[in-house]
């Protein structure tokens, strides 16, 4: 009930946001809106095992300005999972389904401007910035998530290439600065650590 509870609530933003961000199409001289979705593959540092075994989705809408000529900056919200699952050579039953509401904040550095048409656009586009995440909903086999962090702040680096004027394949490597648990082991403290490559598709309004 609560995680339904949570869908419908990041459901109605989301949708909230996406009107929000397309009133601005007239005003695509400096401000653009858009939605993007796509794959997490994750895993935690200090859970016992490894591998991007987690394969999880990511979804939401973004908005921002631009800056100048060749520079953004932009606002996204996005439901994201994440987590970590045992591989094929790690012992079973170590699982962690970690579900989010993300504000990721990136700068963006555009290149290889595509003048052909009557509309030019960057193909490329170069991000980095920082992510606030609340942890909204959790499950493991063995009970520990309910003593994880409720919130996330981690740093980002990534890249879109802007097939068409409005369409885009991305890649994101997004790694936690703060650590979602610690605990004691053979008398070292160790922290659990999270991080993900996401892969995915973004179409921008404007």
């Amino acid at each position: 009930m609560q995680l339904k509870k949570s869908l419908l609530h990041t459901i109605f933003i989301m949708t909230l946001g996406l009107i929000i961000t397309n009133n601005t199409h007239g005003q695509q001289q400096r401000f653009f809106g858009g939605i993007k979705a796509g794959m997490n593959f994750a895993q935690i540092d200090g859970d016992g095992v490894f591998g991007f075994n987690k394969f999880a989705y990511n979804a939401g809408f973004m908005g921002g300005f631009k800056l100048k000529k060749i520079t953004e900056l932009q606002i996204e919200m996005l439901y994201s999972l994440r987590g970590s699952r045992y591989g094929r050579h790690d012992p079973p039953f170590t699982q962690f389904s970690l579900h989010y509401l993300e504000i990721p904040v990136i700068f963006c550095v555009k290149d290889w401007l595509n003048d052909e048409g009557e509309t030019p656009y960057y193909r490329m586009q170069f991000q980095g910035g920082f992510s606030f995440g609340r942890l909204i909903n959790s499950s493991s086999y063995s009970g520990d998530d309910q003593y994880f962090k409720k919130n996330d702040l981690s740093w980002i680096g990534g890249i879109n290439y802007y097939y068409t004027r409005n369409w885009a394949v991305s890649a994101r490597y997004t790694s936690s600065l703060t650590p979602l648990y610690r605990y004691i082991k053979n008398g070292q403290s160790i922290k659990m650590i999270s991080y993900f490559i996401s892969l995915g598709l973004n179409y921008r309004f404007n």
